[in-house]
Formats: structure tokens, sequence, C-alpha cells
């Protein structure tokens, strides 16, 4: 039974590793094809990746700092909401692209893996242990 459980949580992290790389791969492809669009969204950076323009560095001068951490809070909010609005909306960017379309496709059944296996693990675990 622990085996199986150790089984199944290294799946669902690996499941989630691939959710946050392929999300991260659609902002890589929104940055550098479609610049414009990522302008309208806010900037957003992925969970592993993010651009140039949002790096903090620090050496550069206090304002330059300031500055890209401004950016920065205002990107992960952008990303937090795209990561959730992509699950239900595919943006017109995306239709005319291929390699975006399998993406967003690959995204959608990555995250319903996730969902299904968190939700199915916690009521298993709760069937199991608050059983009166």
């Amino acid at each position: 039974m622990v085996i199986s459980g150790i089984v199944i949580l290294i799946a669902l992290i690996s499941d989630l590793f691939g959710t946050f790389w392929t999300f991260d791969e659609l902002i890589r492809t929104e940055y550098k094809n479609y610049k414009s669009e990522w302008n309208k969204d806010h900037m957003p950076r992925g969970f592993f990746w993010q651009p140039p323009e949002l790096r903090l560095l620090p050496w550069k001068g206090i304002k330059e700092y300031i500055r890209a951490n401004k950016l920065m809070y205002k990107s992960v909010l952008a990303r937090d909401w795209l990561s959730l609005s992509w699950m239900f909306s595919t943006p017109r960017w995306m239709l005319g692209d291929a390699g975006a379309k399998n993406l967003i496709y690959r995204l959608r059944i990555l995250t319903a893996i996730w969902d299904i296996g968190i939700l199915s693990t916690f009521l298993f675990l709760i069937r199991r242990y608050l059983t009166f």
C-alpha cells in the first residue's frame, strides 16, 4: 500500500512539473513570436522561465531593481491569471500556431490528470482515515 502511494505521488509530481514546463513553453512561444500579445497579457513569466526584461539585477542600480521588481509582481499575477484562463479559452494567437495548439492541448490534459489525481488521492485518504 505504501509503495503504491509513493508511486502515485511520484507520478503526480512528475505530471505537475510537466504541466509547469508546458506552460513555460507557451509563454516562451508567445514572448518570441507574438510579443505584442505578450505585452497585452501584462508580460507574464513562466513558472521556471522568465524573459530578460523581468530579471532582477541589483548591480544595475536601485532604480532598475525597483522597476524590475514591480514588473515581476505584475508578471506573476499575469502568469497566475493565464494559467487559469487558458484552461477554458484559447487566445487567437494560438489558433494560427500549430505548435502552440499542441502545447495548449497538452497543458489541458496534464492539468486534468493532476486535478483528478490530487482529488482522488484526497478523497481516498478521507475515506480511509476519517471513516467512522
